[in-house]
């Protein structure tokens, strides 16, 4: 085999991702890659003979990025065939080209590529890659006996079966207090949220006379002790709208304790309002093994800008399974 014949990389298909990365069923990757064609980006390096020696994946996230539309990249698979010197060869060549291919200056490319790397694959990406660390990720926590809700507000909390379409407004109005704002379509938050075989998910809707302030995504999941929790999986309440906040949690909390669960959990940069706000009725801060790395391609973007600018929920950081909420 030649270097250059295993040096070549290119495109990589959604029905090729999803073979490749067989620790998931082809069934789980339909459901992350999402609705839209376009809605994943990969790029492999193959030998002589057409075997993939190294790959990597991203899905394609519809953003704001100080309203204007963009896309950025939220890494979720990396493969090698390799080891040693020759799989960080392989691996590095592959995400330097999938950097020149899908990162850039919007609208053309991409400003920022995120992920929460495992640690083999951190070691290289923070020292050939480029890649720094954004976050060191904590969670917000609270046993229900101990959440401290005071009189409801004014609005009503409802579950629904599916997203509405108001929540395009909802992501513009987010977008006015963070620079930086995933910005899902109903099509795909409905994708990753309703009907998936992976667990039941429920949306929780706050609106205010009819207007839509706010929604929460909850599902059930486990602590580090084997007890069932409430994992918030994602949360938008724009304008740091407390009564809005409130009244999601309530409904929530009800929720909980009808499936006899005993703690609820959240994830949100520290930066944002509502970190504070929800200390201040009872939930606590601890630590998780989530870290976010990023590479941020124009250069007018910087780590600390990102850090304090960048909103985003768990569903924006991973696809499935809140084991690494805990430590």
């Amino acid at each position: 085999m030649t270097r250059a014949a295993a040096l070549e990389t290119e495109e990589f298909s959604r029905a090729e991702c999803a073979e490749l990365f067989s620790e998931r069923s082809p069934a789980f990757w339909s459901w992350a890659f999402g609705p839209e064609e376009d809605g994943v980006v990969a790029r492999v390096c193959r030998d002589e003979e057409g075997r993939v020696l190294a790959g990597l994946a991203a899905l394609r996230v519809p953003a704001l990025v100080e309203g204007q539309e963009a896309s950025l990249l939220q890494v979720v698979a990396a493969y090698s065939a390799l080891s040693g010197l020759q799989r960080e060869g392989r691996f590095v060549r592959v995400a330097e080209d999938f950097a020149r291919s899908f990162g850039g200056t919007a609208p053309d490319g991409a400003p920022l590529a995120y992920g929460v790397p495992t640690r083999s694959i951190w070691r290289i990406a923070k020292e050939r890659l480029s890649a720094k660390v954004m976050r060191t990720q904590d969670v917000l926590r609270v046993k229900l006996n101990r959440l401290q809700l005071p009189a409801s507000g004014d609005c009503q909390v409802e579950e629904v079966a599916e997203f509405p379409s108001e929540v395009d407004a909802l992501k513009l109005r987010q977008s006015e207090q963070s620079a930086i704002v995933c910005r899902h379509t109903v099509r795909a938050l409905n994708q990753r949220f309703v009907g998936t075989p992976f667990g039941e998910y429920r949306i929780a809707l706050a609106r205010r006379a009819g207007v839509l302030v706010g929604y929460a995504v909850f599902k059930v999941g486990q602590t580090e002790f084997g007890q069932r929790a409430g994992v918030i999986w994602d949360w938008c309440v724009p304008g740091s709208d407390a009564l809005a906040g409130l009244s999601l949690l309530d409904g929530l909390a009800a929720r909980a304790r009808s499936e006899l669960i005993s703690e609820l959990a959240l994830v949100l940069p520290d930066t944002q309002p509502d970190w504070v706000a929800l200390q201040k009725v009872g939930f606590r801060v601890h630590g998780s093994k989530l870290v976010v790395a990023a590479r941020h391609f124009p250069r007018q973007l910087t780590m600390r800008w990102l850090y304090h600018n960048f909103c985003y929920s768990l569903s924006d950081l991973v696809l499935e399974g809140p084991g690494e909420l805990y430590e």
